[in-house]
């Protein structure tokens, strides 16, 4: 039997990459981690990730994998949904303009997407302390 290979990467774009990606809907979100408790951020909590994500303060990294599919790159985000939908709702207000906010470097983790669930949600863990 072959062992599959497991190709993890580190990319770090910016915040403008993120945003041209989910416009063209090259951006997917998964469910593939299971989360203890799982709940989407309010307004208050997305505003804070944006002030945060300002002042230069780290943030955890995007896990993700990537595919090609119609001779085009997709992301699957696995772990960002309140991050990412946080970026969208700010940037669909302002505009894509506000250089402040549109420069900031996000990291992505990528994994395999063959990537078995217990491993993915170990690696989930390990990054959220």
């Amino acid at each position: 039997m072959k062992q599959q290979q497991k190709n993890f990467s580190t990319q770090v774009i910016n915040v403008a990459y993120i945003y041209d990606l989910y416009q063209r809907k090259k951006i997917i979100f998964t469910d593939k981690i299971n989360r203890k408790e799982w709940h989407k951020w309010n307004k208050k909590q997305r505003n804070s990730f944006i002030e945060y994500l300002k002042k230069d303060y780290p943030v955890k990294p995007l896990i993700c994998y990537r595919k090609i599919v119609n001779d085009s790159l997709s992301y699957y985000i696995c772990d960002g949904y309140n991050r990412i939908r946080a970026i969208m709702k700010y940037l669909k207000k302002r505009g894509t303009s506000e250089v402040e906010l549109v420069m900031k470097l996000i990291v992505l983790e990528i994994i395999p997407e063959e990537l078995p669930e217990k491993e993915l949600n170990y690696i989930y863990e390990k990054l959220n302390g």
